[in-house]
């Protein structure tokens, strides 16, 4: 398109149906004679540095490393940008405290180093990323935090978030809009969406056959974030439970309930010291090496994320390790209550574990 716009500007003629499919042919040969190259979306890594796309018409970037946080205008790695980008709040020093994020965002103390990790990790396309369960009941927040936490991880003009789908093509054009894959109000999670997202998650293939083409295939390599809201019943595959870190948010009491428009207006004025704290962590992170060689005791099968919320845990002087093995075990316990036959058997087993005489479920 870039092309046909240059001629019709030299030419003031517009390119017509022949010239066009020569132009994609001629261009797909060229592609088929050189190596493929990694194209980013919003975050990249690149020599121990974080890139991220500011979202600005200049093409500014963000880049993160061990000495600190610099705008720039170039860097080695290659962007492409979903229709929906918005830019990420202005730089600014921070002088808040982050536990204050807890207001907009209703997690628990203890999950704060494994919320501010997820966000960190959500950014290091050089590894698994992150799989974020946000649940709890009428009036806790849950969409206008998960509003929130994209704005500090990847805002844009309008939130796609939408239904789980286990169609391909459905989720491959989501992974086109924006970096982070979020679904809102999900209820359940079929098997074929779990191994989908399993598979996002951490880099597999995509692959379905290309549009109007008989034999091609088309394959992407994804590895994004993925945030589900709304979600714990029907959670059956223990492939993504394994994955994930599940956030319970606390429900609003009625006294400090407040319009959205004033929280809202509040969250403008913050969100850039916030934005700050965490690139500030994130840069502590890179000088730190955290990634190399730190051994973590946890059951979470994202090591390289469980590293990232250790060293969180450190900075702000919360167990988040211990967290996660709570989410873990929370989300053990409603993967075996997927069916009937797996709730019964651990049922029977909690009797055994206790001792209960006469257990109903034997």
């Amino acid at each position: 398109l870039t092309i046909c716009n240059q001629f019709h500007i030299t030419t003031n003629d517009w390119v017509g149906t022949n010239g066009i499919n020569h132009l994609a042919s001629y261009l797909t040969a060229q592609c088929g004679l050189s190596e493929p190259v990694e194209v980013h979306m919003r975050a990249g890594f690149s020599a121990g540095t974080i890139y991220l796309d500011n979202g600005t018409p200049d093409a500014e970037l963000i880049r993160i490393n061990g000495t600190g946080v610099k705008l720039v205008s170039d860097c080695p790695i290659y962007f492409t940008r979903g229709a929906v980008i918005s830019p990420f709040p202005e730089l600014s020093q921070s002088t808040i405290d982050l536990r204050e994020i807890r207001r907009f965002i209703r997690v628990d103390e203890d999950a704060l180093p494994a919320l501010i990790g997820c966000i960190i990790g959500m950014w290091m396309s050089n590894i698994p990323q992150p799989i974020v369960f946000l649940y709890g009941s009428a009036g806790s927040g849950k969409t206008t935090s998960l509003r929130f936490i994209l704005d500090l991880v990847d805002p844009t003009t309008k939130m796609p978030g939408g239904a789980l789908t286990e169609n391909v093509r459905d989720l491959k054009s989501l992974a086109a809009l924006r970096r982070v894959l979020v679904f809102d109000n999900a209820s359940h999670v079929k098997s074929d969406a779990s191994d989908h997202l399993a598979r996002i998650a951490t880099g597999g293939e995509m692959t379905l056959r290309s549009l109007y083409e008989n034999d091609l295939p088309h394959i992407t390599m994804l590895m994004r974030p993925i945030v589900i809201n709304g979600i714990m019943d029907g959670f059956t595959r223990g492939d993504l439970a394994s994955r994930a870190i599940s956030f319970e948010l606390s429900a609003i009491p009625k006294e400090e309930r407040e319009a959205f428009s004033d929280l809202e207006m509040e969250w403008e004025l913050l969100k850039p010291e916030f934005f700050a704290s965490i690139l500030n962590i994130a840069s502590s992170i890179l000088a730190n090496n955290v990634l190399q060689f730190q051994k973590i005791d946890s059951n979470h099968r994202n090591i390289d994320l469980m590293r990232v919320i250790a060293f969180v845990s450190e900075k702000l002087g919360i167990d988040g390790i211990e967290y996660v093995e709570q989410s873990i075990k929370s989300l053990s316990r409603v993967v075996l209550g997927g069916n009937v036959v797996t709730e019964a058997l651990r049922a029977t087993i909690d009797c055994a574990i206790e001792n209960t005489a006469g257990c109903s479920h034997r």
